[in-house]
């Protein structure tokens, strides 16, 4: 047993005891790295030189081969107590998101051992470790990592100590911390510095610094998000783990590949898409997205004419049907008699008609009724009015309501322009729920598209 364990670390020394032999390695590691993805890779394989430092991790007077100084004094000075004859190889394999669990095996000549540089005695490591990189797809990623293992010291007859060669051997417990520098998207230099902590009385609690090139092979995390291939369900985009690894680019919760919209939030109800206005229609099929309009009339509001823009001054309403035919109705207000007094006037001649899918004001009789109302307002300061919005029964029924409300409001907005206090006039909207005429000829359909104003 003790024969193998030499030969082994014999063969180690052998291969990395020569610069040149780094140098090479380094070139073959660089040539074949170039084109792999800068990410987690599924291997990591490492190889370098290190410095071993018995000084700054406790004094012990007893014994001139075991450390001298207090923790970390001295910790920089590498002229006197860093042995820098080593080489380290070690091989990691990716366990999950950013951890990876290698073995690492180190070696060294030890000739310096507070101050004195005339000794020579050969130095092997060998651990197990867990290593956590942070920061994996920037160009510096920092780690942290914890090693259990062995080291030892062979200072055979020149330490006096009387041991064999395997008894200067110790487990120890090796926490440590280290950076990446990536150079390609595969190939980088690592630096770090463990302590190491030997649990047996003849091991040697020491510090070892470590610094070399480090090599990637395969990935189990193709977008480089943390989150390994098998459980990514967007392993070609990088996403947050919320959401299982799949990008977000506007940022609405719903996932770019479900996102009918992916570059403008939106809602689960429109698949990822805006509606700006809340009217139901989703922005990119609004034409009027900052409005707030009816599907049926493509999200727009519908026109409200003033008695400026009206193009009309007759006592005639119009409507347009379906057939797109213009049907005119005369004097659909029963009353023709003007009477500045409308005490004694029914709540159905007050009855404005409209176009058909309009909230239009049209025609004089209607500006001149809705004057008498105003006169009569002002003589009667304890009265309101209520005006009653309605619709026919062509289209939805929210349509209908919709439209009937804004005829109300036409209404309502004219008579405030008049100089009528908003708080007198209330509105109410009935859709085509409350028609007055069966509508089973064009005539009556025209006719239930009005509003009725009744005094309260």
């Amino acid at each position: 047993m003790y024969k193998i364990g030499v030969n082994i670390f014999d063969l180690i020394h052998t291969t990395f005891s020569s610069r040149r032999s780094l140098i090479c390695l380094s070139f073959i590691l660089f040539t074949t790295g170039v084109s792999a993805q800068k990410v987690n890779k599924k291997w990591i394989i490492s190889a370098g030189i290190n410095a071993v430092d018995l000084y700054p991790t406790g004094i012990n007077e007893n014994n001139p081969y075991f450390p001298q100084g207090e923790i970390l004094e001295d910790f920089f000075n590498i002229s006197d107590h860093w042995n820098i004859e080593g080489q380290s190889i070690s091989i990691s394999r990716l366990i999950f998101r950013s951890f990876y669990l290698g073995v690492e095996a180190s070696i060294n000549n030890i000739k310096k051992i507070n101050g004195r540089n005339n000794m020579d005695y050969p130095y092997y490591s060998g651990n197990f470790y867990i290593q956590k990189r942070f920061y994996s797809n920037k160009k510096i990623s920092p780690y942290f990592r914890v090693g259990y293992g062995v080291s030892g010291i062979d200072r055979g007859i020149f330490g006096g100590e009387g041991l064999k060669f395997s008894q200067y051997f110790s487990e120890s417990l090796e926490p440590g911390i280290g950076f990446n520098i990536a150079l390609t998207k595969s190939l980088g230099i690592q630096i770090s510095s463990s302590f190491v902590k030997t649990k047996e009385d003849t091991g040697i609690t020491h510090f070892r610094h470590q610094a070399g090139i480090y090599f990637g092979l395969g990935t189990n995390d193709r977008d480089g998000d943390g989150i390994i291939n098998r459980k990514d369900k967007c392993p070609d985009e990088a996403g947050p783990p919320e959401l299982f690894g799949c990008p977000d680019t506007d940022g609405d919760g719903i996932i770019d590949k479900e996102d009918n919209c992916p570059n403008k939030a939106g809602t689960q109800e429109f698949f990822g898409c805006p509606d700006t206005d809340g009217d139901g229609i989703i922005d990119k099929e609004d034409k009027c997205p900052d409005e707030f309009g009816p599907i049926e009339n493509n999200g727009c509001k519908l026109v409200i004419v003033t008695p400026e823009e009206s193009i009309t001054t007759s006592d005639t309403v119009s409507s347009v049907s379906s057939e797109n035919e213009i049907i005119e109705v005369d004097d659909v207000n029963p009353s023709k008699e003007k009477n500045s007094d409308l005490k004694d006037k029914k709540s159905d001649e007050l009855v404005i008609y409209f176009p058909a899918s309009k909230a239009v004001i049209l025609g004089r009789k209607a500006y001149d009724m809705l004057l008498e109302v105003r006169n009569y307002l002002d003589s009667n300061l304890e009265k309101y009015i209520v005006i009653q919005g309605h619709s026919s029964g062509e289209g939805s029924d929210q349509y209908n309501y919709l439209l009937s409300e804004q005829r109300a409001e036409a209404v309502k907005t004219h008579l405030i322009n008049l100089g009528i206090d908003s708080s007198r006039i209330k509105i109410q909207a009935f859709g085509s729920q409350k028609p007055l005429y069966e509508e089973n000829s064009e005539r009556n359909i025209i006719l239930n598209r009005r509003i009725e104003i009744i005094f309260e």
